[in-house]
């Protein structure tokens, strides 16, 4: 049993040892349990990952499957950077504002016009200036990059996606209520994308530029909120 022992240790110092134990733990093969808060250890360290919210178990599996396909919004927001919007299931599509999003296996556990969320990596946005994604991205709208940050192996870009919200049923709150913390309100929806520094020294982008937005891959989570009736309708921004 391992208890959080890397609490106290600077970062290099950190990675060093739990590389150390993982090549020591597959020497021996003794089975261990091995508890912490970092994503980053969890996900290297790991055969199978379970995560706990307040004492409840909320997905076990693979790092790949925990990463990648969360169950709930917990893990997807708890294991890394993820964006979170609402939709609503439509046909084998999702309707996100004006945005229609292909996602025929996504849905297929959901029944049309049930509200669900949709959680995607920083990753797994692809971004164009000539409006030419990839043929296995699905195209989720246009945006304009309003941030631009370099760190290290990585660029990350905020990004504002044009999308006018959906109008709701008759005698309904709205399905989407943005709140911007500036003094003007604004419109978009905010999301994060990531490149690595390969892509990002190949094709440069300036803050102001406008793009196209894709995704590579996506989960589909049903919106527990909507779907029992709560008035408090918000859409969900995770930054």
């Amino acid at each position: 049993m391992f208890d959080e022992p890397f609490g106290a240790l600077d970062a290099q110092t950190r990675v060093h040892l739990r590389r150390e134990i993982r090549a020591l733990l597959r020497q021996v093969k003794v089975p261990s349990v091995f508890i912490t808060h970092d994503q980053e250890e969890a996900l290297e360290l790991g055969d199978r990952i379970a995560v706990l919210n307040n004492g409840h178990l909320e997905q076990i599996g693979t790092p790949d499957e925990v990463y990648n396909h969360p169950q709930t919004e917990f893990v997807a927001t708890f294991l890394g950077a993820a964006n979170l919007l609402l939709g609503v299931v439509t046909l084998g599509a999702i309707e996100i504002g004006t945005a229609r999003v292909p996602a025929t296996e996504e849905t297929r556990k959901f029944r049309d016009g049930q509200s669900v969320k949709v959680v995607f990596r920083p990753e797994d946005v692809t971004l164009s200036k000539d409006a030419k994604l990839p043929g296995a991205c699905r195209r989720l709208a246009n945006g304009i990059i309003e941030e631009i940050s370099f760190v290290g192996s990585y660029e990350r870009l905020n990004v504002r996606l044009d999308l006018t919200q959906r109008q709701p049923a008759q005698n309904q709150p709205p399905l989407y209520e943005v709140t911007i913390n500036t003094p003007e309100r604004m419109t978009g929806i905010p999301i994060i994308a990531t490149r690595p520094k390969p892509e990002a020294s190949a094709s440069k982008f300036n803050v102001g530029d406008r793009v196209a937005v894709g995704l590579t891959a996506f989960s589909v989570l049903p919106n527990y909120t909507l779907v029992g009736g709560r008035v408090n309708r918000t859409l969900e921004i995770n930054r």
